[in-house]
């Protein structure tokens, strides 16, 4: 970061005179959100969403005519995951068993009532509610053997019988998905070759009659696919064209060509949500409306880019994202929300201009105490300018004790909006700085893609942002703790091992530290089409096991002389509790006995309530027990 950016935000804070109430309690800030994933019947009638309780979900519907909710009954050990409209009156929903996969697939009438389970005791998924089809669903039957490629099946299902229909073709390796047309027909699929090697290829039929055709090579390399187009002919698709950053485009997999350019944002990929608030199979006025990304909204509708105006002249200080509407597009469901402030649902009517309150996501979570963040770039030592978030405690004066916060991936990133990490540190008087390290998600080519690979530039990026903070004076050069978990867990790790003087403590949850063990575990590189990829990134590096290595923190172990606190699922079959086992005991073996938290039951980060709550008591204990221990100086 260059220094103007952070004197700008050093300004801002010295001149606050505010003080922060009482912070948010960590069991307000990570119990789980009330109500989430929501949307209205194509009446408007209802208003639906997941609700959790007491660490259960659950889906819920609220009767906006008659103001009365309902909730689904749910086992214990299981939860909602998903649902589906099946038309204007039921809702196909997900459930999974002890926080891990899909089971269990039901039915349920709007107002919650008459539940039918019509598959369970399966591993699936729901490709298609089928709308189109009153009785059946279009359900995809997995499996979790490597080799099981016969169990592997994809068949319309009875949604009041359970019975089995024909199954759609088997492809020659394990699929990886599944894609009908806006007519319900199964027209696209992904499959990787059989014999591991990492290939995928796409297979397309022009008509529902038609016969498949593996269509690899008129692909572009790297794209998001979003669906077919209204006509069935072409796909809707994000892709980097002639531009730096990804555009959404119209595609004809036939051709191989992109026939449309839709939309390009010079400084982000495009990666969000198409809206066309109509249902295609009963209305001939469908088409695409606009676009919502991140916390950007677009129409290419007048109308709606006009009722997108009416709603922000109402509902000001807060992002308002319209993300549900009924098919006569007079009631539009909004979700608003800021840095300060999780999900508020609100409902607009078009006919009247009102604009009421459905619904909190966190209800019980006062918003005086939170603090604002905001964006940020740094220039790294390179000259790539890279972004991230700094969020300013609003008590206190620079310089702060400051957290590094890293997100997971790499291929993930920050974004701006209401964040529990973020509030709780920053609410307790931390400076809180988040960096959207190279091959972080959505920055376009050269930040994304071209270094997806390179862990040691990421893990320097982290570096270059943190001294740019402390020499910019809004972090305490002795009082600076790095943390993340997943690939953030990493990061945490190398920024402890290989930059020994920079940080006072590292925090790291389901973390990597050595490459090597981590690029031969089985289960995490299913069929190696990552690790495939980072092969042929790394085809330039005369040796391969070298390279690894040497991103490896688990080498250096002697070098970290800070505190370290390690935490981890022990059943995580993502990044295997071995990792932090080694290096608990490598830590110790060198005199540095770390502080752990392990949970048997967990498996890749803390799914459940209680235990999520428990880790971070932990966390703020260990901040507060050794951010001041380690002394230093930034030359």
């Amino acid at each position: 970061m260059t220094k103007a950016h952070f004197l700008i935000a050093l300004v801002l804070i010295l001149v606050r005179k505010d003080f922060c109430s009482i912070p948010p309690s960590i069991d307000s800030l990570f119990t789980n959100p009330q109500v989430f994933q929501a949307s209205l019947s194509w009446d408007g009638k209802y208003f639906v969403a997941l609700y959790s309780e007491k660490d259960q979900i659950s889906l819920m519907s609220y009767n906006l005519q008659t103001k009365k909710a309902s909730r689904t009954s749910v086992p214990d050990h299981c939860d909602v995951w998903d649902y589906h409209w099946k038309n204007n009156e039921s809702i196909i929903y997900e459930m999974i068993r002890d926080k891990k996969w899909v089971e269990t697939v039901g039915i349920v009438n709007r107002d919650m009532k008459n539940p039918v389970t019509f598959v369970e005791g399966e591993l699936v998924s729901i490709v298609n509610a089928l709308p189109s089809d009153k009785d059946n669903a279009l359900v995809w039957f997995r499996s979790q053997a490597e080799d099981n490629y016969g169990n592997e099946e994809l068949k319309k299902v009875n949604v009041k019988t359970g019975t089995w229909g024909k199954s759609e073709k088997r492809f020659p390796g394990r699929v990886l998905g599944w894609y009908t047309d806006r007519f319900d027909n199964v027209r696209l699929a992904q499959a990787y070759r059989k014999g591991h090697d990492g290939k995928a290829d796409w297979y397309y039929r022009p008509a529902i009659d038609s016969s498949w055709k593996m269509l690899t090579n008129n692909f572009p390399e790297n794209f998001k696919l979003y669906g077919f187009s209204l006509d069935g002919r072409q796909l809707y698709l994000a892709t980097v064209t002639d531009k730096n950053t990804a555009s959404l485009c119209l595609f004809d997999p036939q051709k191989g060509a992109i026939t449309k350019e839709i939309y390009n944002d010079p400084n982000y990929d495009f990666d969000g949500r198409l809206h066309f608030f109509t249902n295609p199979n009963f209305s001939k006025k469908a088409f695409l409306r606009g676009i919502s990304y991140e916390d950007t909204s677009v129409w290419f509708d007048s109308a709606m880019a006009g009722i997108q105006k009416e709603i922000d002249s109402k509902v000001v200080g807060t992002k308002n994202q319209i993300i549900s509407a009924d098919t006569g597009l007079t009631k539009f469901l909004v979700a608003s929300y800021a840095d300060f402030q999780p999900d508020l649902f609100l409902l607009y009517d078009a006919s009247t201009g009102a604009i009421n309150l459905i619904a909190q996501s966190m209800p019980w979570l006062r918003t005086d105490a939170l603090c604002m963040m905001r964006e940020v770039s740094f220039q790294m030592r390179d000259s790539l300018r890279i972004h991230g978030y700094l969020t300013l405690p609003k008590s206190g004066r620079a310089p702060y004790p400051a957290v590094v916060l890293l997100h997971g991936g790499p291929n993930a990133r920050d974004s701006w909006g209401f964040d529990p990490e973020v509030q709780l540190f920053a609410t307790r008087g931390y400076a809180v700085l988040q960096v959207n390290y190279r091959g972080s998600a959505g920055f376009g080519k050269k930040i994304s893609h071209d270094n997806r690979f390179d862990y040691l530039k990421m893990h320097e990026d982290v570096t270059d942002a943190t001294v740019d903070a402390i020499r910019a004076g809004i972090f305490d050069s002795n009082r600076v703790a790095i943390m993340g978990a997943s690939f953030g867990g990493y990061l945490a790790i190398a920024g402890a091992a290989f930059d020994p003087d920079l940080y006072s403590c590292a925090i790291t949850n389901a973390g990597v530290f050595d490459w090597e063990k981590q690029w031969g575990h089985f289960k995490y590189w299913k069929n190696k089409k990552y690790f495939d990829e980072l092969k042929e990134f790394l085809a330039s590096k005369p040796d391969f096991k070298a390279y690894l290595k040497a991103a490896s923190p688990i080498h250096s172990v002697d070098k970290i002389k800070i505190p370290v606190f390690i935490a981890g699922g022990e059943s995580d079959n993502l990044v295997p509790i071995e990792q932090s086992y080694n290096l608990e005991r490598l830590l110790i073996k060198s005199g540095n006995k770390p502080e752990t938290y392990y949970k048997f039951c967990e498996t890749h980060g803390f799914n459940y309530e209680l235990n999520n709550i428990k880790y971070y008591e932990k966390v703020l204990a260990f901040l507060t027990d050794n951010i001041d221990k380690t002394k230093r100086k930034i030359k």
